[in-house]
């Protein structure tokens, strides 16, 4: 079992890696990068070996400190996302934000949520981020965008 953990880590992290030099990092040292989810978001902050933390080394190993704000909670939707989002990132700023939900919209069967409304969720979560960051896709400053130049 350890065997397979480390061997896990050693691939999750050799990932990160991988694709933190595939290409030039538009996140700057010094940067905030927001992390907005449900348990897995959760978990990817609270376990060592969980996919913020990967990050998070990787990010050190190519010598930049990046702040980090991990807002997960177990169990969300996007429907909860859309009504904490104000709270757990916009008014902390971040200049970067990964969104991951739709587990729990689908998991939740009955009492989740249907494909039309977590795509208005969803829309609705980055168009206030956009909107609420200064966003101009042509300033190296561009927020909401993939972490990597095409």
């Amino acid at each position: 079992m350890k065997t397979r953990l480390k061997l896990f880590v050693s691939l999750a992290f050799t990932l990160c890696a991988i694709a933190l030099s595939a290409g030039e990092l538009k996140i700057k040292d010094g940067e905030t990068l927001a992390f907005l989810g449900d348990s897995i978001t959760r978990n990817g902050w609270n376990n060592p070996y969980g996919y913020i933390r990967l990050i998070d080394a990787a990010f050190k190993a190519k010598g930049l400190n990046i702040k980090l704000i991990p807002s997960g909670i177990g169990g969300h939707k996007s429907t909860d996302m859309n009504k904490r989002m104000e709270r757990d990132i916009i008014k902390k700023n971040p200049n970067w934000m990964t969104l991951s939900c739709g587990v729990n919209d689908v998991w939740h069967g009955k009492t989740g949520v249907p494909l039309e409304q977590y795509k208005i969720e969803v829309n609705a979560q980055q168009s206030r981020k956009s909107r609420d960051q200064s966003h101009d896709p042509d300033s190296d400053n561009d927020r909401g965008r993939s972490l990597y130049r095409t």
